[in-house]
């Protein structure tokens, strides 16, 4: 992570290679992941019961590169799916607030030995977005012959 003083923003990045020059010379390429990162912690949740916390960082959506927001965890101990408490760390007015949610972990966008990085939603829109997605199958599902629409497309098919 670099630090921007002037600014009083972090940009987040990984090294992706390195390079030995001649002269006792490196070179290293590093790519930028997010110009901007929120500190938070997050702790795995079941059981109605809160885990360990861990470190982690929240990047920023960047839309014009449809980059979603993400969440970098440490490398072991979250996977895909995974219900967490989130606990974002915000500076608002000199003082330190602690913001908490349940989120889900979704895909995984990344993972090295160092870090996962994960997309992921509050656990209310996803658990909100599922139930609607199961009804809605259900009903696709079901052969309904109270409609001669529904029973003619089925000729198409045929």
């Amino acid at each position: 992570m670099i630090h921007n003083i002037l600014e009083g923003y972090w940009f987040v990045g990984s090294i992706r290679w390195l390079k030995c020059l001649p002269g006792n010379k490196v070179q290293i390429g590093v790519q930028i992941i997010a110009p901007n990162a929120l500190a938070a912690s997050i702790a795995k949740f079941a059981n109605m019961q809160e885990g360990m916390k861990s470190r982690a960082i929240l990047l920023p959506a960047i839309p014009i590169l449809k980059q979603p927001k993400t969440l970098v965890t440490t490398a072991l101990g979250y996977e895909s799916r995974n219900q967490v408490m989130l606990d974002e760390y915000q500076l608002i007015n000199a003082n330190i607030t602690s913001v908490k949610s349940k989120v889900v972990l979704l895909d995984t966008l990344e993972a090295s030995p160092h870090f996962t990085r994960f997309k992921y939603t509050l656990a209310e829109d996803f658990y909100k977005s599922t139930i609607k997605t199961t009804a809605k199958k259900t009903s696709e599902d079901t052969l309904s012959l109270d409609s001669d629409t529904d029973f003619d497309s089925i000729w198409d098919d045929l």
